[in-house]
């Protein structure tokens, strides 16, 4: 009966044996994520404790240069910007070809390319138009833009420029924070030696792989933007210059006024001649059919007459 009674002891003692022994693998697993997850809130508080120290460095050093006479150097503060910035320009041009290609030919100077190119029928000898969308290194967009204005008539120019500073570091602590948490997955996984555990540790490391490719890539596109500006120039065939009016006083406006409406009458003159000329074909034979018809009508009556009695008596 005591040697049952050891026995028993003996199997109980090893199966509290084996159950501490797991509990204190999954306790230590558990930990070692509470780690990662700890790592991870101290990196977005440390993010954001960096934040607000340099807005308050940067408000402390504009105080102190003030107070001492000094003018700020905002040139320091511009360069670390995130701006992404678009121009929109709608030209008038009298020589359409050598506008387009003088274009095309800037673009690839300053090392931009054109992302889209839309254009008119080509055979036509006038009132062609030509839409382009190029992309410009951004320390060069000025001088592009000045260039081009310079080779037509500027019907209307629209700048803007977005400041992405703070999505493009928040999104850089949120790589750093993941990519540290992705090493640290990496060393519990070649540690691991229970499979619930492995396999828990490895979707952990799938969600973090993923959210690290959709950051990387919205950064990349951010860095595209912010590198190359976005110009987007139309490019209109006139035969004459649309007048600029705006800051012209009242018989200036006059002028230019009178000077429409006898070009107006001008074009319309020119256009009915150039109508009558081209539809010569069409008149001549018409004509022919009418004077036909006139002289058939007129011999039809001219017999009725003759035939009828009254007439004859």
């Amino acid at each position: 009966m005591k040697s049952k009674f050891k026995v028993v002891m003996v199997l109980v003692l090893v199966c509290v044996f084996f159950t501490a022994c797991a509990s204190k693998k999954d306790m230590n697993i558990h930990q070692e994520m509470d780690k990662s997850d700890v790592a991870m809130d101290e990196g977005y508080t440390a993010t954001e404790e960096m934040k607000e120290t340099s807005g308050v460095t940067t408000d402390t050093a504009t105080s102190n240069s003030s107070a001492e006479g000094e003018v700020p150097n905002a040139t320091r503060v511009d360069t670390n910007r995130k701006i992404i910035r678009n121009v929109s320009l709608d030209l008038e041009t009298q020589d359409f070809d050598k506008v387009v290609n003088s274009i095309e030919s800037e673009i690839t100077t300053l090392g931009g390319y054109a992302e889209n190119i839309n254009m008119s029928d080509l055979l036509s000898s006038t009132n062609r138009y030509c839409n382009i969308t190029a992309r410009i290194p951004a320390d060069k967009l000025d001088s592009f833009v000045n260039k081009v204005s310079k080779t037509g008539n500027v019907v209307s120019k629209n700048m803007s420029a977005e400041d992405v500073t703070v999505n493009y570091v928040d999104m850089q602590s949120h790589v750093k924070v993941l990519k540290v948490e992705q090493k640290r997955l990496i060393e519990l996984i070649e540690k691991a030696v229970d499979l619930d555990s492995i396999i828990l540790l490895e979707n952990r490391l799938t969600e973090i792989r993923y959210e690290l490719e959709s950051y990387e890539s919205q950064l990349r596109t951010y860095d595209n933007l912010i590198e190359y500006s976005t110009v987007t120039i139309s490019i209109q065939e006139v035969i004459r210059y649309t007048p600029q009016v705006d800051n012209e006083s009242t018989w200036e406006k006059m002028k230019a006024g009178f000077k429409d409406t006898v070009y107006d009458i001008k074009d319309g003159f020119t256009g009915f001649i150039i109508w009558f000329v081209s539809n010569i074909p069409y008149i001549a034979f018409w004509s022919v059919v009418i004077v036909v018809v006139v002289i058939v009508i007129n011999k039809k009556r001219k017999k009725q007459i003759t035939n009828n009695p009254e007439n004859k008596a």
